[in-house]
């Protein structure tokens, strides 16, 4: 049986989130407001199971191997369960792999 990779998508996105800590002490009539920004560079591995088009196990397979190898050169630590996380939709199989780039 050969295996079809081509039927494996691969996709790379950068999120930034901000976040905000308001903290106010009792009588005090000044407000501390902390901002933080976290920048997320995301790598999505997709395996479409549609119906009419399917995919094999191996497809699946080779698919978190891709995701696996992106995770070991980014230097995540892939003897963990939480390298990647995997969402299954109806008609693919998703395995993302997130890297934080960027903290401040």
């Amino acid at each position: 049986m050969a295996l079809r990779l081509c039927s494996i998508n691969y996709h790379c996105c950068t999120h930034t989130y901000n976040t905000s800590h308001t903290q106010t002490r009792k009588g005090h009539p000044m407000t501390t407001v902390q901002v933080s920004t976290r920048t997320v560079r995301e790598h999505r591995f997709t395996v479409p199971v549609d119906y009419a088009v399917g995919a094999t196990i191996s497809e699946i397979y080779a698919a978190c191997a891709m995701a696996e190898k992106k995770a070991n050169n980014l230097g995540l630590n892939t003897t963990k369960d939480d390298w990647a996380r995997v969402t299954v939709t109806d008609n693919a199989v998703v395995f993302i792999v997130e890297n934080v780039i960027g903290n401040t």
